[in-house]
């Protein structure tokens, strides 16, 4: 299977690779990239939900030991939508990260840049034979 880091930096050599085996990667390659770039911008948008309620819990343990209980519970209801958030948030990103898989394993190895490009056995190029074929009829 395909690395992802391939497809992020070089999607073009990708789709021109498989074309010497007749397959059009075109559409299923921005697929991917656009399904990668998602569950990139998600599990971003999840660090920092991370990062707010880490903020969030310490301003509250501040709060109470200064006696602000009122502004101290205000800030843990917040924590609690955040912690929500998170939640619908990683089941989403479960999801897309399983339909990206199911798009990756699409994609055909790529052929060695040796390969000549061909519609099917028939095309391709001996380029060392073993014994004799004689005897094979």
């Amino acid at each position: 299977m395909l690395q992802i880091q391939l497809l992020r930096e070089n999607p073009q050599e990708v789709i021109d690779r498989l074309k010497i085996k007749n397959f059009d990667a075109t559409e299923l390659v921005a697929e991917i990239r656009e399904l990668d770039s998602d569950n990139r911008n998600l599990k971003k948008k999840i660090d920092d939900n991370l990062m707010a309620q880490n903020q969030g819990a310490k301003k509250i343990g501040q709060l109470f030991k200064e006696g602000k209980r009122d502004e101290a519970e205000a800030i843990k209801a917040e924590m609690a939508a955040l912690k929500e958030t998170e939640r619908v948030d990683r089941a989403k990103l479960q999801e897309q990260e399983e339909l990206l898989q199911s798009k990756m394993v699409l994609l055909p190895n790529l052929p060695n840049a040796a390969v000549a490009p061909g519609k099917g056995a028939e095309d391709n190029e001996i380029v060392y034979k073993q014994g004799d074929d004689s005897n094979l009829s």
